[in-house]
């Protein structure tokens, strides 16, 4: 894999969380492992998932179950499109069920750009590079 950077989320339910991010963007999930699959886990953990591996285009998102006062409270993951029909497409599926916290415009700096707050509080940069003219 060369991707350099990996995000790694964690919620109450991440199958849930990923199956949802599975359909918006098409993606693929890649590898589940459940506590009963680690060495040492305890029997309260047996059941949850202790790491999953979503694939999205040529990127891996990385998630696991985890109880509330150890999941991240702020995290923004930018989108870096090619494609300005298929970036609008994504951010009006998450529209949805989220937030819009900055909507979708041109910038100064030569992208299209807006930001969804997802269902579950993780805060999405959509970013497509517009053409020179």
């Amino acid at each position: 894999m060369s991707q350099f950077f990996i995000p790694y989320l964690s919620f109450k339910d991440c199958n849930e969380a990923a199956e949802y991010y599975k359909e918006i963007f098409d993606g693929e999930i890649t590898y589940i492992m459940k506590g009963k699959d680690t060495p040492d886990c305890p029997p309260e953990d047996m059941d949850k998932t202790m790491h999953l591996e979503l694939k999205i285009h040529d990127n891996h998102i990385y998630m696991a179950d985890a109880e509330e006062e150890l999941r991240q409270e702020k995290l923004y993951l930018l989108l870096n499109y090619t494609d300005l029909e298929l970036q609008m497409e994504q951010y009006n599926k998450m529209v949805i069920e989220g937030v819009v916290t900055e909507e979708m415009h041109d910038t100064f700096w030569g992208a299209r750009f807006g930001i969804v707050k997802d269902k579950y509080g993780i805060s999405w940069e959509f970013h497509c590079p517009l053409e020179k003219k």
